[in-house]
């Protein structure tokens, strides 16, 4: 269904380079992230490094739908950029089948902060609470919880039910009705990194490895970080090779496409200073 370049070897988590992908606005142009792994339906935590390019943007979507309305399935971002009417804020809905888990948070993109072109670390973390019928969803931007919107309510079998047949998409959105990739809705936009946990992070996690702007690696623990054992999907967006295939540097070996990519120098440890936030 696409196609595959040269695998980036494992051994890279100990040689990152800094750089990163951006998309174009084409309807070819994307990074493809394996979501089917069975750690997406239990408690998890993902993290993303992105950086919207430029302020003109309304609307940006990145992640999974799915055709069927009804379907407990989708997995996306909505990023509401600097021209949106809004103050700015990041909508996040999860397993969206009959509006069941709907969260949001501020972001800090806004229209009148003229903060874009800087780099966003995004982490959502999902947590079953007692009796297990309600999944507490939690968005995290520079290391700060945003606001929630909405309590996700769901029953064991819905939660069981989620199994997403296709990827989650950056640089716009996957909407599908079984495993063909449809890409819709692109935008410009940079990614240096995807990671997954089979766990919930702690907040004190989440200001670590957000470490004032810089970011840090996540193959070991170090202060307040204790979930390096639990690290299953990890993705470093920084080869020259602009397409091809990724090769999960956690202990999951999944595989993210990149296709149709611009390859940059721009990395979140390449600044010295505090980015956005």
């Amino acid at each position: 269904m696409l196609g595959l370049g040269a695998v980036i070897s494992p051994k890279a988590k100990s040689h990152v380079l800094r750089g990163s992908l951006e998309t174009t606005i084409a309807i070819d142009s994307y990074i493809s992230i394996p979501i089917t792994n069975i750690l997406f339906r239990g408690n998890h935590s993902f993290s993303t490094w992105v950086k919207l390019k430029v302020s003109n943007i309304d609307t940006t979507n990145i992640g999974y739908k799915h055709a069927t309305k009804s379907a407990r399935q989708e997995y996306f971002l909505t990023l509401y950029g600097q021209d949106f009417s809004d103050p700015g804020t990041i909508l996040f809905t999860q397993r969206s089948g009959l509006g069941l888990s709907r969260k949001s948070g501020l972001s800090g993109i806004s229209k009148s902060d003229s903060r874009s072109s800087k780099w966003c670390n995004i982490v959502v973390t999902t947590q079953s609470t007692a009796g297990g019928n309600t999944t507490d969803t939690k968005i995290y931007i520079n290391g700060i919880q945003g606001s929630s919107q909405a309590s996700t309510a769901m029953t064991a079998a819905q939660k069981e039910d989620f199994a997403p047949t296709s990827a989650f998409i950056f640089g716009g959105l996957n909407f599908s009705a079984g495993s063909t990739v449809n890409h819709t809705s692109p935008n410009s936009i940079r990614v240096s990194s995807f990671s997954a946990w089979s766990r919930t992070l702690a907040p004190s996690e989440i200001t670590t490895i957000y470490k004032g702007g810089r970011g840090r690696k996540l193959h070991r623990n170090i202060g307040d970080y204790t979930s390096s054992n639990d690290l299953k999907l990890d993705y470093n967006f920084n080869s020259v090779s602009q397409d091809g295939s990724y090769k999960s540097t956690g202990s999951v070996a999944e595989v993210a496409v990149a296709k149709n990519c611009i390859f940059t120098s721009d990395h979140p440890s390449s600044s010295t200073g505090r980015l956005q936030g």
